[in-house]
């Protein structure tokens, strides 16, 4: 309630229900009012402005712009945010990120490097698919006349990934990087690709292992029967580190030594190691820890070392 000049202003929130107002000058009681809930003001007697109090009790007359000013100071405080309140609330949105991110995070580092293994899955059932055909593994990649490397296996297996359109557009006569072949090399497929490198689009760390007793091998094949040292027991394909990528139709591929002294490197796509996949077609995450020894056997398809546990 505000009272100004000689009228007294009701608000709403002064009159809660019909009764009636006490009227003063000074502490002086002059009488009291009926009024109804929905009046909006009433006159005073003259002289100066009266205190008026709905419960009895005196309250300080203002002018309207005094219960104006009143009433903008009264909202900006219900309204007003201490620096202490600002302070606990950005501490609290500090520690919730602190415990929602990290999970958050991991979530999608799992989902992708489940994505990998499934690539990897994929890669080792068209080999399989490819050896039941051809009666052999591809070969690392293949060779002119000349000897010259020519194209990848990811290439020759391109008809077992459901690729078949994209493998009748390569010229198999012709080098990887012969400019008939550059349209179809710009672009990698996306089963090449681990979601979580971050590398050129015409790129790929899917990589075989090629060395003098891998199970692919350069301009040449080998079959399930001569796998000795189990074919469980035998990386065929690796997610190399991403610094290592190559054209993903490329003759160019990983060795063992890649491998060696792998604690020292830092930019795995998977914290903490690789996922390589096995020539039974089983994806397995490899920790960086692993022994020089232990990668030297998993190389190998013939040598006949006695691994651990890996």
């Amino acid at each position: 309630m505000a009272v100004a000049g000689c009228q007294i202003v009701l608000r709403d929130r002064d009159l809660r229900t019909d009764g009636a107002f006490w009227i003063y000058r000074g502490p002086h009681f002059l009488g009291n009012c009926p009024i109804n809930r929905g009046t909006d003001c009433v006159d005073c007697p003259q002289g100066e402005p009266l205190a008026v109090s709905l419960t009895g009790v005196p309250v300080i007359p203002q002018t309207r712009g005094d219960a104006m000013l009143s009433d903008q100071s009264s909202s900006a405080h219900r309204r007003g945010f201490t620096l202490v309140e600002f302070l606990v609330v950005l501490a609290i949105i500090a520690v919730l990120v602190a415990l929602l991110l990290p999970p958050a995070t991991r979530g999608r580092g799992g989902a992708r490097r489940s994505q990998c293994k499934n690539n990897l899955k994929q890669i080792g059932l068209a080999l399989h698919n490819y050896h039941d055909k051809y009666q052999s593994f591809p070969p690392a990649y293949t060779v002119d006349d000349a000897g010259r490397p020519l194209h990848s296996w990811r290439v020759l297996i391109l008809p077992f990934m459901d690729s078949q359109t994209l493998y009748d557009q390569i010229d198999l006569s012709k080098p990887w990087n012969d400019p008939v072949n550059a349209t179809v090399a710009a672009k990698r497929p996306s089963f090449y690709a681990c979601p979580s490198t971050d590398i050129a689009a015409d790129q790929t760390t899917y990589q075989a292992i090629v060395e003098a007793d891998s199970v692919l091998l350069a301009g040449q094949s080998r079959t399930f029967a001569s796998i000795t040292d189990g074919t469980s027991n035998t990386l065929v394909v690796i997610d190399a580190p991403q610094t290592n990528a190559v054209h993903w139709m490329s003759p160019h591929d990983a060795n063992g030594k890649l491998l060696l002294g792998m604690n020292d490197q830092t930019d795995f796509q998977h914290t903490g190691g690789i996922q390589g996949l096995m020539t039974d077609g089983s994806v397995r995450f490899f920790s960086q820890n692993l022994s020089d020894e232990t990668w030297t056997g998993l190389c190998t398809a013939t040598s006949g070392e006695v691994l651990g546990e890996f």
